[in-house]
């Protein structure tokens, strides 16, 4: 909690009200309950409920708050995706939405607007507002962490996807967490739609992005990463000298863009052609994308290249097709990437590694386009690109390289052992249902054999019997051919009279020969 309200401080002190109007800034740190001076503030913050009231707690922060006064709180939604998909030891009290609005209607606090961070207000990589909910893509910024007290039970990145595709206005109400922005009277409008931040990076990487109206804003979270905005605006002047368009300008503190439509993406108008069966337009792009890299990017004259420079082992054959360019600027990939007009317009570029080859950055654009693989393989496109197996190899290890300079291996960690304990739960339970399925199967099979067998052996007494009978048949056939030649004979006829006397004599009198 203490580590909380610290980062909210910080961040209340370098807000910009503060200072761009010099007003005076008095902090309180503690209970609201605590405070028993007469004071009025113009911010009152409640960072989570514990096991207080929330009622009580808005109950005290009313009457510390002058009439003009902006309460904001941070609190986990009782029917966030989270807390549906995790089974958490640790008791906290959490709202709906539903009830809290109705809450701070109860104290006149009609005036507000919802932020939805995510994963959760404690560590957030991501807020949307209503003017900017989440889509597929910007919910997978969105990194959730879970402690040893944690049992993952759902996979909440798919539960969000689903409930994003059934209905984007779910999301309001099913968001891990809320920020609340309240007043009495009028809010003032601060025109942010959407943050995200570069949580997974190093810190001297790490950027915040703020979409304020019809623009973009990128700036550094901590001193340390001003080299990096730097950096940024000296790619930004590369893709200029080059001729390369671009939607990015500079200030002296931030790399500002103008907001445009997501349709224009160019990963979206490729998968556009392609779901209309335009598959050779579609291709056409994506050499036409590669064409504008290899005609307007300055050529290496070095005899060393980023290989070298990694300890990536190659042969002079593999690469020697290979074009190199003086900056490479690695992370050209087509979501970084408007479409207007038949023009090409990039955006976000803050990674160069010189001499490296073109070949490298479109092998990067289709290995993270994986939406294409709906429609045609990967393989497919590296293949008309002339993008060898062996040269993937070299290119696997290269941008494994790159990520390693740059994320927070931590984190990373984290993610990445979280995922794959997710894998081994899901794989474990698949065995055991195979283990199941398999014994079924083995008990029908058994079943099924036995009934075979039932059947041949039912066939073979039925053969039999059909045999005995049919020999039977034929005794009685060949008996009865023999009483009929018999009693056809001349020796039958003229033995007749002896028979008859013969039964006279036995006292059989009922003769009907």
């Amino acid at each position: 909690m203490e580590e909380e309200f610290l980062r909210l401080k910080r961040n209340i002190i370098n807000w910009y009200p503060f200072k761009e109007n010099s007003r005076k800034l008095e902090i309180w740190e503690g209970i609201i309950e605590e405070n028993n001076e007469d004071s009025q503030y113009d911010y009152v913050v409640i960072i989570g409920f514990g096991e207080k009231n929330i009622n009580q707690l808005i109950e005290h922060a009313n009457k510390k708050l002058n009439p003009e006064g902006t309460l904001l709180i941070a609190i986990d939604n009782k029917l966030g995706i989270e807390n549906l998909c995790v089974e958490n030891t640790k008791k906290s009290n959490k709202i709906s939405r539903k009830a809290l609005e109705k809450m701070l209607d109860s104290y006149e606090y009609t005036n507000r607007k919802f932020y939805y961070p995510m994963p959760n207000y404690k560590v957030t990589n991501v807020i949307f507002t209503d003017e900017f909910l989440p889509n597929f893509e910007t919910i997978n910024r969105s990194l959730p962490l879970y402690d040893d007290n944690v049992l993952v039970a759902l996979e909440e990145k798919s539960r969000f996807q689903a409930l994003i595709e059934e209905d984007v206005e779910l999301f309001k109400n099913f968001a891990n967490s809320f920020m609340v922005e309240c007043k009495k009277s009028t809010l003032d409008e601060n025109n942010i739609r959407f943050v995200s931040y570069a949580n997974i990076r190093k810190p001297e990487y790490r950027i915040q992005t703020i979409i304020k109206e019809d623009s973009v804003y990128k700036s550094n979270n901590d001193e340390i990463a001003k080299a990096h905005i730097e950096d940024i605006k000296n790619n930004i002047n590369i893709l200029k000298t080059c001729n390369i368009k671009t939607i990015d300008t500079y200030d002296v503190n931030q790399i500002i863009s103008k907001y445009q439509n997501t349709e224009l993406l160019l990963d979206k108008v490729i998968i556009n052609k392609l779901e209309n069966g335009q598959t050779e337009q579609a291709i056409d792009i994506i050499e036409k994308f590669e064409n504008e890299l290899l005609e307007k990017l300055e050529k290496s004259q070095e005899t060393t290249n980023c290989f070298d420079k990694y300890n990536i082992e190659y042969s002079r054959e593999d690469i020697s097709k290979l074009h190199f360019i003086k900056n490479g600027l690695w992370d050209l990939i087509f979501q970084n990437c408007f479409y207007i007009e038949n023009e090409f317009y990039f955006y976000d570029q803050e990674w160069l590694e010189e001499n490296i080859p073109v070949e490298f950055i479109m092998y990067r654009a289709i290995k993270y386009f994986d939406k294409i693989s709906n429609y045609i393989t990967k393989e497919e496109l590296y293949q008309k690109l002339n993008i060898t197996d062996k040269v993937i190899d070299i290119f696997e290890k290269l941008d494994n390289e790159l990520q390693n300079q740059i994320r927070n291996e931590e984190i990373w960690r984290c993610l990445t052992e979280k995922d794959i304990r997710n894998i081994l739960s899901k794989t474990n339970s698949l065995e055991q249902e195979n283990i199941h399925l398999n014994a079924v199967v083995t008990q029908y099979s058994d079943h099924i054999k036995n009934l075979e067998n039932g059947m041949e052996e039912a066939k073979r007494i039925i053969d039999g019997q059909s045999t005995t009978i049919a020999q039977q048949n034929t005794r009685i056939s060949e008996q009865d051919n023999q009483i009929n030649s018999i009693v056809n004979s001349k020796s039958w006829k003229i033995t007749k009279p002896l028979r008859s006397a013969s039964k006279m004599f036995k006292g059989d009198t009922d003769i009907k020969e």
